[in-house]
């Protein structure tokens, strides 16, 4: 068992409790080799391994740890991870407790006052905490439900999203009781609010309800992207808060994907030993609760994805929270849960085998007011195979997103005539405008036909009566020019119909505008799988500066660009009585006209700007860099931060001086990986800490004479490495001798507090 160090990149604490435990388990074969050996053996580790070896001398002296050293499966993750945690004694002191809120099979959720920060909090307690105990299978299931008790305090903490409630801090108490404390969320949860959609109460409508499952899809999103998976999804653990905040609780089945799986959630069979094992004071102490192989009680399975109702355990995913999610749209939609049983029937595995045989009960059946969107919305979440489902959380958010905002949902069409549908529904002014100048266009065109027709017939019956009757020269000449005259009208009437059509495309430029600028401030930051996107945009950009040309095969009119529209208002300010200096005309739709035309171009020219406009290279001054400049730093970003020859040599040197103990003490021989858009400055001789520049803000900074980052126009931001550790946050300005003192200190940087 030999180690000179640790992978770059690694968590030391993880990797210190993984060498731990496997020293454990050798020391309870009886092969293990003596601690001071292991340390030895591992010197960049040494420190993190005397505390591991002191808490758990500790606990081993109050006969707390024979259920961890009982099965060595269970001490590689959670239970090593216990002894990390050292008793505290002033944990009653700091917070106050204020009366249970719920309790739960692994737990209990208490209401308490933090003494510290004066703020309400809530602490979750684990349910018969580790103490002395026989050294039976009883003892092996409470280490197990302890490791799952760490676990979801661990999946939460790392979980950092406004959809998440915080984990402030986890310890074990003066009692050797384990618990964590987190923000203390008061709301309702998804389950009531469904039932105040469903009564018309206190203003809750499905419209709004949909935005809460939003906003459950956007946190879940956040959770898949950290490759955690909650697998227990339902609208009890969704809470909704005072002021519309929503929070996905109860981590407790969580799994950290491309890890272990810390739990066995396959379904007990009925009347199992598994059952003997239930938590008592839950909801579930009847002959229809469902249990999980490890005892833990599930409540319905009516949000459960099939593959998880057969046992497939494997094979769930992020695509099975899809699933639960889904069910949970279901139920707001029909109004009542997917596979309920029949009233006379409440046997929780009638509705696991209404899960396991087929989908439930079409939607337009149970309520056939539901919109079509969002019944392919819910289908396309609940496909009975994984790989039918949405692809991701992302997806089914942005379908959701789209319904609420009236776009089209790529679940239920796609294509030009969905989109044309969807652009009138938001747009109902511009499109009002549009098929008015259309309406004009066919009756402009029907009239010049009509006109056309009846000018040929007169000239027709004019060349008839010149032949049949002997007419003088002067009647043919009057009938020739009345003819002529009715041809003229007609062509009039005609371009008068395009000229509106163009109008209508002059002002549509103005919203593509708007639109475009929209869609910039949203590709923020620059990353490099922005780079289509950007592309996207600039392509859209040019064509609206260029215009488009007509095309005749598809009847498409030529769309008008920069060009066209100073060429319009040029030929509007031939027409003018008087100016430039105040533009004055005789036709109120000329001067109307003028003043729409001179601001479109004034927006186009400032947004096509090849120095300050948001098309270019430049920066606008309101919105940014321009999307060039965006597009050109993302597409070198990889190079210039991590793979091209000058980056990949300052990171080896920056790792290797960070690493090196007696060069950089402070970070006690600390192992990091290049990170993608960083790019090391150097060392501080001042501070002795290592610097960063972050090249998607802007340019290299650099050092002034004295050594220190200079500040300059265009440098981007400077990021330090902080050492691990505490530190105390904010500032005091009454005493000069104590830390922090400042004398402009602001109220707000008050009180200060040690901060790890």
């Amino acid at each position: 068992m030999t180690s000179t160090g640790s992978s770059d990149g690694a968590d030391p604490g993880a990797e210190a409790i993984e060498i731990f435990s496997a020293w454990l388990s050798a020391l309870e074969r009886g092969n293990a080799v003596a601690f001071d050996e292991l340390v030895r053996s591992h010197p960049l580790r040494a420190r993190e391994l005397d505390v591991l070896h002191v808490s758990w001398s500790r606990l081993v002296a109050a006969g707390e740890v024979s259920a961890a050293m009982e099965d060595a499966d269970d001490a590689s993750f959670p239970a090593s991870n216990s002894f990390y945690l050292t008793p505290r004694d002033d944990t009653a002191a700091r917070y106050q407790l204020e009366g249970e809120v719920a309790r739960g099979g692994m737990g209990a959720i208490l209401r308490v006052w933090d003494a510290d920060l004066r703020r309400h909090l809530a602490m979750k307690v684990a349910l018969d905490s580790v103490g002395a105990r026989p050294n039976n299978a009883e003892q092996r299931s409470e280490t197990k439900r302890l490791a799952r008790f760490l676990e979801e305090a661990r999946v939460v903490g790392r979980l950092d999203h406004p959809g998440m409630v915080p984990v402030h801090d986890l310890g074990l108490d003066g009692q050797g009781r384990f618990y964590f404390t987190m923000k203390l969320v008061e709301g309702r949860d998804l389950k009531k609010i469904f039932e105040l959609v469903r009564e018309e109460r206190e203003g809750w409508n499905q419209t709004r309800a949909l935005g809460v499952l939003l906003k459950v899809c956007e946190a879940m999103d956040y959770a898949h992207s950290k490759g955690v998976i909650h697998r227990d999804l339902k609208p009890a653990n969704v809470m909704v808060g005072s002021f519309g905040e929503v929070f996905v609780m109860d981590w407790g089945l969580a799994r950290v994907l491309q890890r272990a799986d810390p739990h066995d959630i396959r379904l007990a069979p009925a009347h199992s030993d598994a059952e003997s094992h239930r938590a008592e004071g839950t909801d579930e102490q009847n002959a229809s609760a469902l249990m999980t192989m490890e005892g833990v009680v599930l409540g319905t399975p009516a949000y459960m994805p099939p593959e998880q109702a057969r046992g497939e355990i494997e094979k769930l995913s992020p695509r099975s929270d899809i699933y639960s999610v889904g069910a949970m749209l279901y139920q707001l939609l029909a109004l009542e849960m997917p596979y309920d049983a029949p009233r006379a029937r409440t046997d929780h595995r009638y509705a696991l085998a209404r899960v396991i045989e087929g989908p439930p009960t079409p939607l337009q059946q149970r309520n056939a007011a539901v919109p079509p969107e969002l019944v392919a919305i819910c289908e396309k979440a609940m496909a009975r195979e994984a790989a039918d489902r949405y692809p991701d959380m992302r997806a089914f958010a942005e379908d959701l997103r789209a319904f609420l905002e009236h776009r089209v949902v790529a679940a239920y069409e796609t294509g030009a005539v969905a989109e044309l549908r969807k652009w009138i529904t938001r747009n109902r002014a511009l499109a009002a405008a549009c098929a008015a100048a259309i309406v004009i266009l066919v009756i402009g065109l029907v009239v010049s036909s009509s006109l056309f027709v009846t000018a040929k017939e007169e000239s027709e019956r004019a060349d008839a009566r010149a032949a049949d009757l002997v007419i003088s020269n002067a009647a043919l000449a009057k009938e020739t020019t009345r003819a002529e005259e009715k041809a003229s009208e007609a062509d009039g009437q005609r371009r008068i119909a395009e000229q509106r059509s163009d109008d209508v495309l002059s002002l549509s430029a103005g919203r593509d505008l708007q639109d475009l600028v929209v869609r910039a401030d949203s590709l923020w930051p620059t990353r490099t799988e922005n780079v289509a996107r950007y592309e996207e945009w600039l392509r859209d950009a040019h064509a609206l500066l260029d215009g488009r040309p007509a095309d005749a095969r598809s009847h498409v009119k030529a769309k008008p660009g920069l060009a066209d529209h100073r060429q319009k208002l040029t030929e509007l300010e031939a027409r003018a009585v008087s100016a430039p200096s105040s533009w004055q005309f005789e036709n109120s739709d000329d001067a109307w006209w003028h003043a729409q035309l001179t601001a479109l171009i004034a927006d186009l020219e400032a947004f096509s700007d090849e120095k300050a406009g948001l098309c270019s290279a430049g920066t606008d001054p309101q919105h940014g860099w321009g999307i060039e400049k965006r597009l050109e730093i993302a597409r070198n970003l990889e190079e210039r931060s991590v793979s091209g020859g000058e980056a990949a040599r300052r990171w080896r040197d920056a790792i290797a001086s960070i690493r090196d103990r007696t060069e950089c003490p402070l970070y006690e021989g600390l192992a990091i990986a290049p990170q993608l858009g960083l790019l090391p400055l150097g060392r501080n001789d001042r501070s002795g800490l290592w610097e960063f520049a972050h090249l998607a803000t802007g340019e290299l900074a650099e050092r002034n004479e004295a050594g220190a980052i200079a500040m300059q126009d265009g440098a981007g931001l400077v990021f330090v490495l902080i050492p691990g550790g505490k530190f105390w946050m904010g500032s005091q300005k009454t005493d000069e001798a104590a830390p922090n003192f400042d004398p402009l200190s602001l109220s707000n940087e008050t009180p200060m507090h040690e901060v790890e």
